[in-house]
């Protein structure tokens, strides 16, 4: 938790790009460190949140978003429409 709030800034309600730039520039182990920070900013910020930059050149991201889908589906059964 004291990762987060260090690249997080209450006055930016899910700023995960702010979050993930501060990393970037941190230095250091940033890659694994904005592997799971980028995991947890995600998820609190939502997909809706997300700045479309960080997906529209994704490669493959309709495969990637289906593999995803049926992770979660396999995972969760049924719940999985709920979210």
């Amino acid at each position: 938790l004291d990762m987060i709030a260090k690249y997080t800034s209450s006055s930016r309600k899910n700023d995960a790009w702010t979050g993930l730039l501060v990393n970037a520039n941190v230095g250091g182990e940033n890659v694994h460190r904005g592997s799971v920070l980028g995991a947890i900013l995600g998820a609190r910020a939502g997909m809706e949140n997300m700045p479309a930059e960080l997906f529209d050149g994704l490669h493959d991201r309709d495969a990637i978003a289906s593999e995803i889908d049926a992770f979660v589906e396999a995972v969760l059964g049924s719940n999985a429409r709920e979210l």
